[in-house]
Parts: C-alpha cells; sequence; structure tokens
C-alpha cells in the first residue's frame, strides 16, 4: 500500500534506489520487496491517469519494470539494470508527454509571440 502522493518523483527514486541495490550482495531493503513497491506506484499511475498518451508511457514502463524484475529473479542484474533505465526513460517521457511544448519570442516592446 502507498502511503504518500506517488508523484513522478517518488516513482523515479524507487528506481534511483532499485539500480543501486541490485548489483549490492547485501542490499540495505530487499530487492524482491522494491519491485513489488515500484511495479505497484506505476499501476496506481496508471489507474489514476486519463491522459491516453501518458497511459501508453507508463504501460511501457511498467513493462520494463516487470522484465526487470524477471531478469533480477534469472541473476541477470546486468539486464535488471537495463530494463530499470528503460522504465526509467518511460517514466520521465511520459511525464512530458501530456505537455504542449512552446516556445515564445518576446519583443522589446514586452509583447509575445509563439515561435513556429
Amino acid at each position: 500500500m502507498i502511503n504518500d502522493n506517488n508523484t513522478i518523483e517518488d516513482i523515479q527514486g524507487a528506481i534511483y534506489c532499485l539500480q543501486s541495490d541490485i548489483h549490492e550482495d547485501d542490499p540495505e531493503f530487499p530487492v524482491i520487496a522494491q519491485f513489488a513497491t515500484l511495479i505497484e506506484r506505476i499501476e496506481d499511475k496508471l489507474a489514476r491517469n486519463r491522459s491516453p498518451i501518458r497511459k501508453n508511457w507508463f504501460t511501457e514502463a511498467l513493462n520494463h519494470a516487470r522484465t526487470a524484475q524477471q531478469h533480477f529473479s534469472d541473476l541477470d542484474r546486468d539486464a535488471a539494470g537495463e530494463s530499470l533505465r528503460n522504465c526509467l526513460d518511460g517514466i520521465t517521457d511520459g511525464n512530458k508527454a501530456h505537455r504542449r511544448k512552446t516556445t515564445f519570442i518576446v519583443a522589446p516592446d514586452g509583447t509575445t509571440t509563439e515561435a513556429q
């Protein structure tokens, strides 16, 4: 159960911790539990999200998280790390995907125009 706001930063933090811990012989926190929490966080984010574009990105990130978990279970730590990097990219890109990228030019008189 998630006891915080489950922000993108919370999910990214979970990924960063896992990226470090999967290579440790004796991590501070159990890696399997960390994977379960990461997957739960992404599933929660998917359930509360209405944007189809973000849902696609987060679904891909969820698939990468599950793949990383399987690689870790198979003792392939390098592949798990690669899947976690892909998961992080999906979360980061998905968070940006719903925002319109607009550039404005400000004239000396203070008026603005949208750049083409």
